[in-house]
């Protein structure tokens, strides 16, 4: 099935020298310009997803840069837990050592002690309704930047992006931000939502890289 023309000319990228992948050559890694590399001093990055191999690359880019990483559904707790109980199944033979599990908690304590990284347990979301302990808006966030510092934003919060940049954009917050790297989700049931965005971002950047889902089906001419 083609896709929809005019949603195409809404996300068409521009032309633009010296772009590089940064993170996993799966899921998790990311095309942009060298230059939101070079020119940025820190990154806040919304989603963890058990890979941090985009943030580890980021901090590689330069000896100042700093990582803010905020995730609300993974902690230590959680993964140990989920392991223990595992591993007692395994003892009792009802199923496999649960290597992946293992492999998982050794990996978030990696990241957890990466320096010049922080993690935050917390849900980011576009209009907090609960404690501060457990929610906050990205316009909290960019609010503790330091205006003489140059931020780069990754955001993969599964549908919250909506919200959460809806409110930035209507602050004028976003628009101190060098660069933008964001997942999309659900667009064919908010195709109006995700267009209305793009048109209100691009009055502050240009799309450089588009890329869609290549498991996911097209609907009446939307990825």
């Amino acid at each position: 099935m083609e896709l929809n023309q005019e949603f195409m000319e809404q996300v068409r990228p521009v032309a633009i020298a010296n772009l590089v992948r940064v993170g996993s050559r799966h899921d998790g890694g990311y095309v942009l310009p060298a230059s939101s590399l070079t020119q940025t001093d820190y990154l806040i990055s919304l989603g963890y997803g058990n890979n941090f191999d985009f943030e580890r690359d980021y901090l590689k880019s330069g000896k100042g840069k700093t990582v803010m990483l905020f995730e609300s559904s993974i902690t230590f707790q959680y993964l140990f837990s989920a392991l223990y109980q595992d591993c007692k199944r395994f003892l009792l033979r009802k199923r496999a050592f649960p290597l992946y599990r293992l492999k998982t908690l050794i990996l978030f304590i990696r990241m957890t002690i990466t320096p010049r990284l922080t993690y935050v347990n917390k849900k980011v979301v576009g209009n907090r309704n609960v404690a501060p302990q457990k929610e906050i808006t990205l316009k909290e966030i960019l609010h503790t930047q330091s205006k003489s510092l140059r931020g780069l934003l990754k955001m993969d919060i599964e549908g919250a992006e909506f919200e959460c940049l809806e409110s930035t954009i209507e602050s004028q917050q976003i628009f101190d931000l060098v660069s933008l790297v964001i997942e999309f989700h659900d667009i064919q049931k908010r195709t109006d939502d995700f267009l209305n965005l793009i048109h209100k971002l691009k009055s502050g950047f240009q799309i450089v890289n588009t890329h869609f889902n290549n498991f996911a089906e097209i609907r009446d001419g939307l990825p």
